[in-house]
């Protein structure tokens, strides 16, 4: 039998819906949504020093992962993909200005996709700090351009507030594929692996 392709997928605003943000608004009280920002680290655009350590503090004290909200069809399709590929998943758990205290975080993010995920290999969870340095994957799906592989061949950036402003040329010069949602990375997949017209072509759309 021979070996599924393999895949590595982000969690935060991939799979997972705007965590930090709803943290943050019950923490402060507000009501900002991702359009509000163009940082990834919206933080950095609000709070000062002193403010993003009072924000590290509460976020180690709670498990924002406890009731968050997926993406629309995350949990759907990928239990599709499981059944055709090898997924693996590669997610950033070190957070600003908690650097050296962010084991808890680890342990949170590592438990709900256990739960939420029953079909996920507990051993092909990758928590870290830095992406871009896998290789041997068909795809990855991230949000953050950064963070795609330059080997991987087909690489999809997951459209989010702070990147949708990269446009075509700049996809097309790192040879990246935009998604807008679960449906259309699925629907771009299937594509790829059952030989359509589309799966030579890496077209920015």
């Amino acid at each position: 039998m021979s070996e599924k392709p393999r895949i590595l997928i982000d969690v935060d605003d991939v799979i997972v819906k705007n965590a930090f943000l709803a943290a943050f608004n019950k923490f402060k009280h507000t009501s900002y949504k991702e359009e509000d920002f163009t940082e990834y680290y919206f933080i950095k655009e609000i709070l000062n020093e002193r403010g993003k350590a009072k924000f590290a503090k509460y976020i180690l004290k709670h498990d924002i992962y406890e009731n968050c909200e997926l993406m629309e069809n995350a949990e759907g399709v990928m239990s599709v993909l499981s059944g055709l590929l090898d997924i693996y998943i590669a997610s950033t758990c070190v957070f600003i200005g908690a650097e050296r205290t962010s084991g808890v975080l680890f342990e949170r993010k590592f438990n709900f996709l256990m739960k939420r995920f029953p079909f996920l290999d507990p051993n092909k969870v990758i928590l870290t700090g830095i992406k871009n340095c896998f290789t041997g994957f068909k795809y990855q799906i991230d949000d953050r351009l950064e963070n795609l592989h330059s080997d991987i061949p087909y690489k999809f950036l997951f459209t989010r507030n702070p990147n949708k402003d990269i446009g075509k040329e700049t996809l097309k010069k790192y040879n990246v594929i935009r998604v807008d949602n679960w449906i259309e990375a699925l629907d771009k997949i299937l594509r790829i692996e059952f030989g359509k017209k589309e799966e030579k072509k890496h077209e920015n759309v």
